[in-house]
């Protein structure tokens, strides 16, 4: 095939191809940066009928110079009377800068080898009307007609003002506080981080709060108040099914329980539950004589006043069934070679007979009332027992030679 010269309405074809781009532009679909390539294709003087193969190449120049982008190609492409027409699409290589469109050919297609023309074809300046539409900024030299604060080409002479609930500062916009009253509400739920509930019922709103309410499950805190309405049932508290532990505790600074309710809803004014240890002290006035042929003084302890014969005094122990007599010292004054003995007792209920658990004697000192201190240890059965601790010794002596002062008892509540 031989092939010398292409005849085209290039300026013509790109003229309309790039019309057709603004008016797709005026409906916001983006024109792209291909264009419309239209031509006459001779051979041996005829105008060519059937198929060709085209190569398109972008240059700098006339000849010469280093390919611009990547090779086109268009196969198959109809010829009729010569007339060709293709759509080429070298992206954004048109930065305003000269370019030259070199063509090769094959006819029939697929046919043979290629065929470069012999003349680079110049590119006129109708494409680049696509990248004016895309430009990223245009100078404002040589424009006319500029509004009085473009001038300078900046734009900072615009007045903004904040409309209600926003704030400015200089052109930044910002949501400004806001107050609203009961009657702006009209629907939906106002979150806690907003001052509201973040609930549609009392009882939900109880609980977003941390306020005891209706529920059955409440939590109450230290400072809050529970007000009852006239005739009506106490606060019940109550432990499940197998419930082991207290009820109710109070404590105090430190920790340790100075009442409580048990499970078995038993009132206690100590510890226990916890096993913390209480102590009681019981003055010598406290204790009880058991025999009327004894006469005492209390002058300066529980003294012998007379008589003959053993001397006794004891002090009931009161506790709740369960508890645990850990210690108890008693106090006496002893200067002479008889002994008073110093115990817990117990006695079987509606018996006479009295067993000691534990007893401890008084050591002879002539200046000062010396402790006696047991550690029984025992826990007390009240529903078998009676408890008592109790001191005791022979008569006969000199009246001012054995003297008790008291005893001070350690125990664990159940």
């Amino acid at each position: 095939m031989k092939r010398s010269r292409t005849r085209t309405g290039f300026a013509a074809a790109l003229a309309v191809a790039f019309a057709a781009g603004l008016a797709s532009h005026a409906h916001a679909q983006p024109v792209g940066t291909g264009f419309t390539y239209q031509g006459q294709l001779v051979s041996s003087g005829n105008p060519v009928d059937g198929t060709a193969d085209f190569r398109f190449k972008l240059f700098p120049s006339a000849a010469g110079g280093a390919q611009i982008g990547s090779t086109l190609q268009a196969l198959s492409i109809a010829v009729q009377q010569g007339r060709f027409s293709v759509v080429l699409d070298f992206n954004d290589q048109f930065p305003g800068d000269q370019r030259f469109l070199e063509i090769d050919v094959r006819s029939p297609a697929g046919v043979g080898g290629f065929t470069t023309l012999a003349q680079r074809q110049a590119i006129r300046p109708s494409p680049y009307a696509i990248r004016s539409l895309n430009a990223a900024a245009a100078p404002w030299t040589g424009l006319t007609d500029i509004p009085a604060g473009f001038a300078d080409g900046i734009d900072n002479d615009t007045q903004y003002t904040a409309g209600q609930g926003l704030t400015l500062n200089g052109t930044t916009f910002s949501i400004g506080p806001h107050t609203h009253s009961a009657n702006d509400i009209i629907s939906g739920v106002l979150p806690t981080a907003f001052g509201g509930t973040g609930a549609n019922t009392p009882e939900i709103a109880r609980v977003n709060l941390g306020v005891p309410g209706l529920l059955n499950n409440n939590i109450f805190q230290r400072g809050q108040n529970i007000f009852l309405s006239s005739n009506e049932v106490g606060l019940t508290i109550r432990g499940t099914a197998g419930q082991g532990a207290d009820l109710q505790q109070w404590v105090d600074g430190a920790g340790n329980i100075v009442a409580r309710i048990t499970s078995a809803g038993q009132f206690s004014n100590g510890g226990g539950g916890g096993g913390n240890q209480l102590v009681v002290s019981y003055s010598y006035k406290a204790f009880r004589p058991t025999r009327n042929t004894t006469n005492y003084t209390t002058d300066n302890g529980l003294q012998l006043g007379g008589g003959a014969g053993l001397a006794e005094v004891v002090v009931p122990l009161d506790y709740p069934n369960g508890t645990v007599i850990n210690s108890i010292t008693f106090y006496a004054f002893d200067n002479t070679a008889a002994v008073m003995t110093c115990a817990i007792s117990r006695q079987v209920i509606n018996a006479a007979s009295i067993t000691n658990l534990d007893s401890g004697t008084s050591t002879n000192n002539a200046t000062q009332v010396l402790p006696i201190t047991i550690n029984p240890n025992i826990t007390l059965d009240t529903n078998a027992y009676s408890y008592y601790i109790r001191a005791y010794w022979e008569l006969g002596l000199a009246s001012n030679v054995m003297a008790f002062y008291g005893a001070k008892v350690t125990y664990t509540l159940p």
